[in-house]
């Protein structure tokens, strides 16, 4: 298939219809260039992959919370130089910082 499309004044197309849903693109898609040659394919979704590689297991309310207080030390140790991040146990902790 071979298609000719308008480019607007920003530097946009429009997909049509039938190519995303012959290609299944929903919100993403992956543009390769190769020399002068664009190839436009479907993006998968990081998400969905990892929800369907980890469907059907189930963690304890303990590993959960563990875990979620694991990824919270790790996003504010990138987002404030020298954090203090402690946990209470529960769903709150307390973080002293300033901005980095």
């Amino acid at each position: 298939m071979e298609l000719r499309l308008r480019v607007d004044r920003r530097g946009r197309i429009t997909i049509p219809r039938a190519v995303r849903e012959a290609l299944g693109i929903e919100k993403e898609v992956k543009l390769v260039v190769k020399g002068d040659v664009a190839i436009l394919s479907r993006s998968e979704d990081p998400f969905e992959t990892l929800r369907e590689a980890f469907k059907g297991l189930t963690f304890s309310h303990d590993m959960r919370r563990i875990a979620e207080e694991e990824v919270l030390k790790e996003v504010l140790s990138r987002e404030f130089r020298g954090a203090g991040v402690k946990g209470s146990g529960g769903n709150s902790f307390s973080v002293s910082a300033e901005p980095g």
